[in-house]
Order: C-alpha cells, then sequence, then structure tokens
C-alpha cells in the first residue's frame, strides 16, 4: 500500500467516524426536541400543533466519501510536506498529517467547508454575495473581527516574501493562520441573524476567497462539503 492509499485509507476512516458522530448527536438532539414538547403539551393539553417531519438521516454515498477521502489523503500528505522549513529534516506520521485539530490540511478543509456551509445557511449565492460585495460596507466592531483582518491583509507581504525566497511554508502558515482566527471570529460574533450580518458575511466570504486562493497555490483543492 503506498503513501496515498495509506492516507486516504484513514481520512475515510476519520469521515465515517465524524458523520456517525454528526448523525448520533442529530438524533440526540432530536429526542431532546421531542421530549421538550411533550413536556409543553402536558403544559398546554388545550394547544395542539402539527408534530414537524424528523430530518431525513444522513445517508453515505460512498463514492463521493471515497473520492473525498482520496482528496484528502493528497492534500494530508501534500501540506505536511510543504508547511515543513524545506532546510530541515521532520518526521513523517500519519496521525498528525490527518489530526483534525492541528495545522493540518484536514483542518484547513474541514474550515473552508465550514465557511462554505455559513453562506449556503445564509442564502448567499454568487449573484448575491456580488451585490454585497459591491454595495456592501464593512464594519469593525468585534475584537476578533479586527484580529481577522490583519491575518488577510497579511497575504500581499507574505506572498512577495515567499516569490523572493521560494519558502511555501509561508503561505501554509497564513492559510492556518486565517483559518484559526475565522473560526474565532464566526464562534464569538452571530454571523447570520445579527445586526451586522452583511458585513459579517463579507469576512466570511473574504476568508473563503484567501483561503481557496492560498491552497490553489499549494496545489490543494478545497472541499465544499466534507
Amino acid at each position: 500500500m503506498d503513501l496515498l492509499d495509506e492516507a486516504a485509507k484513514q481520512a475515510e476512516e476519520q469521515l465515517i467516524a465524524r458523520s456517525k458522530a454528526f448523525a448520533e448527536k442529530a438524533a440526540e438532539k432530536e429526542a431532546e426536541k421531542k421530549e421538550d414538547e411533550k413536556k409543553e403539551a402536558e403544559k398546554k393539553p388545550a394547544e395542539k400543533k402539527e408534530a414537524l417531519p424528523a430530518p431525513a438521516p444522513i445517508v453515505l454515498n460512498e463514492a463521493d466519501l471515497k473520492e473525498s477521502a482520496e482528496k484528502i489523503g493528497m492534500a494530508a500528505i501534500k501540506y505536511f510536506d510543504l508547511k515543513q522549513n524545506r532546510v530541515s529534516n521532520y518526521e513523517f506520521s500519519y496521525e498528525r498529517m490527518l489530526d483534525a485539530r492541528g495545522d493540518t490540511a484536514l483542518y484547513l478543509l474541514y474550515a473552508y467547508a465550514r465557511l462554505d456551509s455559513i453562506l449556503r445557511k445564509a442564502g448567499i449565492d454568487s449573484a448575491k454575495l456580488q451585490e454585497l460585495i459591491t454595495k456592501g460596507k464593512v464594519k469593525i466592531t468585534h475584537d476578533k473581527e479586527r484580529a481577522l483582518v490583519f491575518e488577510i491583509l497579511r497575504f500581499p507581504e507574505t506572498l512577495d516574501d515567499f516569490v523572493q525566497d521560494l519558502y511555501l511554508n509561508r503561505l501554509c502558515s497564513l492559510v492556518y493562520d486565517i483559518s484559526v482566527k475565522v473560526g474565532e471570529f464566526y464562534e464569538s460574533c452571530k454571523v447570520i441573524g445579527s445586526a451586522e450580518q452583511d458585513s459579517r458575511i463579507l469576512f466570511i466570504a473574504a476568508s473563503l476567497m484567501m483561503m481557496k486562493c492560498i491552497l490553489n497555490l499549494l496545489g490543494i483543492e478545497p472541499l465544499h462539503k466534507i
């Protein structure tokens, strides 16, 4: 078994485990919701509401799963190699390169898919996004927004430095830093349904576009859904 096959195999196992965990969490939430509705109905027996249909179960498409796993496996190997200082030795480790919580391609791809999901949930397609970019205004109202902007603004200087010395780990460090800062931003600042929704959507979109640009420079294909 070669490097890619092993990386893809381990990535597929992680995707399956993540999907099962998501399904279990969704089932728990649905059970809690039904229990709350039952208690509420007992308090107000005269009020009857039509029960909402249960969410459709998550069905894993084997072909899509294998395709995503192969892309993640390739990205994991490539990013783990490129993020190293090219004149330094490093220890090869599948466990480290497929860590979903560290400086890895898997973490970046999850972060990218999460940002894409936020835009979809907000109903933002390319036309609406272009309208926001043209007519919208960016307002910095939180420290996490400011920190994110500073990371995004590092791109021109980082790219110039890379052109001079060809150290690809500079780009890896930047895309990782952006993914961390944007994660901190949307965890701290409500995006959808907030008074600053349009501005914060632009922060999400800018981060998404910057990450896509850098990942493409690294030869890594972003995934919209994982």
